[in-house]
């Protein structure tokens, strides 16, 4: 049986355009409140008011990184969102970290449809 569908979800990138292409995507598939956030700071402003149950984070924004946000998200939540992080530029130990942490999707940019659907159903399931 498929999980109803999601209510509340998160994107964090510090480029506006990656934030309402994801947006518009995900918009094909959900009628999910979708909430944008532009820094690590804005991000965890959003996180203590919304329980998200998918977020998107961007690896390298200019106030940090999204490894924070994961941290955040982890350390407040009992049962955290499915996390989908995204990024142009990922090192090896941030990919050792985002495991570490238990991320549950990479998605490279440039991002495909594809790949922003999947970890949609992948989080609805």
């Amino acid at each position: 049986m498929e999980k109803t569908d999601l209510q509340n979800i998160l994107i964090v990138d510090d480029e506006r355009d990656i934030c309402l292409l994801v947006r518009s995507i995900l918009k094909r598939k959900t009628a999910a409140k979708i909430d944008l956030a532009y820094s690590v700071s804005e991000g965890k402003e959003k996180l203590h008011e919304v329980n998200y149950d998918l977020v998107f984070f961007d690896v390298r924004l200019r106030d940090g990184s999204g490894i924070e946000l994961v941290e955040e998200v982890r350390s407040n939540r009992e049962t955290p969102p499915y996390i989908a992080m995204i990024s142009a530029y990922t090192s090896k130990v941030d990919l050792e970290v985002m495991d570490e942490l238990n991320v549950n999707e990479f998605i490279p940019k440039p991002l495909s449809s594809e790949k922003i659907i999947n970890c949609y159903l992948a989080a609805s399931a």
